[in-house]
């Protein structure tokens, strides 16, 4: 399970960890994936444990989110306890400050999009996609590939998020060492970090 971020910008990454290290949300935030790592790499050839694969990844959703919640209050005095309206104040806010036009728009489409995120997942089984929707969303007028790309990924997170919540049907599938379900969960909570922390700077 390899995570590269496709993200290429001008982040000063170095800069962007100080940033991070000094929230409370980003230390947990990091010993979830340690945990991953643990669950999937034993140290002896006999395990009478199963794996934990989709406990780790739950974690790290959920810790995702009170990463996120910690930039918006310690960077833009954003403080919001549902999850969406708080998304709408960083973009009130951008916006406002006249920041980069691909963020800005970017989250003006999260917001306007949210409920394919938050859908209900009732009437889906375990072969159904919990991604589809997201999958073809088309690129609107001026948009890069970039801006659809953190759109989506932003999206899937909002989605595992929701998963994570109220459903198991996938549980099966997001548990297993090769799962790309798994593999797509995780790129959506790294790289919606890198988005909300290294684009939203004012």
């Amino acid at each position: 399970m390899i995570i590269v971020s496709k993200i290429k910008s001008t982040i000063d990454y170095a800069q962007f960890y100080k940033d991070l290290i000094k929230l409370d949300g980003f230390k947990p935030w990091l010993r979830s994936f340690k945990d991953l790592h643990s669950s999937l790499n034993s140290e002896t050839n006999i395990n009478y444990k199963q794996l934990r694969i989709l406990d780790c990844i739950l974690v790290i959703a959920i810790r995702t989110e009170v990463l996120i919640r910690s930039i918006c209050q310690e960077r833009h005095n954003l403080i919001d306890f549902s999850f969406k309206k708080l998304f709408h104040k960083l973009m009130v806010k951008l916006t406002d400050n006249n920041l980069d036009y691909n963020i800005t728009k970017t989250l003006c489409e999260i917001h306007q999009k949210w409920d394919v995120s938050c859908k209900d997942f009732n009437e889906l089984d375990t072969n159904d996609d919990i991604f589809q929707e997201i999958r073809v969303i088309p690129k609107p007028n001026n948009w890069n590939e970039l801006m659809l790309y953190n759109l989506k990924n932003i999206l899937k997170f909002v989605t595992s998020r929701n998963y994570f919540a109220h459903y198991s049907f996938k549980d099966d599938e997001i548990n297993s060492p090769k799962s790309e379900l798994a593999t797509e969960i995780l790129t959506s909570c790294i790289e919606s970090i890198v988005i909300i922390q290294g684009y939203t700077e004012i």
